[in-house]
């Protein structure tokens, strides 16, 4: 049973170095978003999605592992948690799988800020490229049509189709 205890640490302390890599892909996730820098943004896209895989493969790892130590313990192992199943080890034990649990636990959520910052600010800069985008259609958009006088039809781009050409050049 010790045996599967260190390799739960051993799982736990590989799952936090992931989020500690995944941290960091954030980090440059980040600087690379305002700069435009499409490269930059790409191979953080790839890093994440390589780090997403091992982390994914670590869970599977990491539940097997819990379900096995909760079934030879005799507890319900479908709600098992690591910090729950801590109290159910010897001194040097519980105390290391409660640091790594409660230290992977603030390194996910912190992970989990940084990529709803990340997402945020990427939504407030395509915002920003579309507005501009809507200026340069609007600027160039002013057809010469005759309208009724006073009336000014709602303008969306060069898809609108309102008004009548009467001649091509005043």
């Amino acid at each position: 049973m010790n045996a599967t205890i260190d390799e739960l640490i051993l799982i736990l302390n590989e799952e936090t170095e992931c989020y500690r890599e995944m941290k960091a892909v954030l980090q440059d996730e980040a600087q690379a978003i305002p700069l435009s820098n499409r490269q930059g943004i790409d191979r953080a896209r790839l890093q994440k999605e390589k780090v997403v895989a091992r982390i994914q493969n670590l869970e599977r790892k990491r539940e097997s592992s819990v379900r096995q130590l909760a079934i030879t313990l005799g507890i319900d192992a479908s709600m098992v948690k690591v910090s729950d199943l801590a109290a159910y080890f010897p001194a040097p034990y519980d105390r290391k799988l409660r640091i790594c649990a409660d230290g992977l636990r603030s390194l996910i959520e912190e992970v989990r800020l940084k990529n709803g910052a990340n997402r945020k600010l990427l939504q407030y800069y395509m915002k920003w490229v579309n507005n501009a985008l809507n200026l340069l259609t609007d600027i160039f958009d002013e057809q010469p049509v005759y309208r009724k006088p006073g009336i000014r039809l709602e303008n969306n781009g060069y898809r609108s189709n309102s008004g009548r050409i009467i001649r091509g050049s005043i």
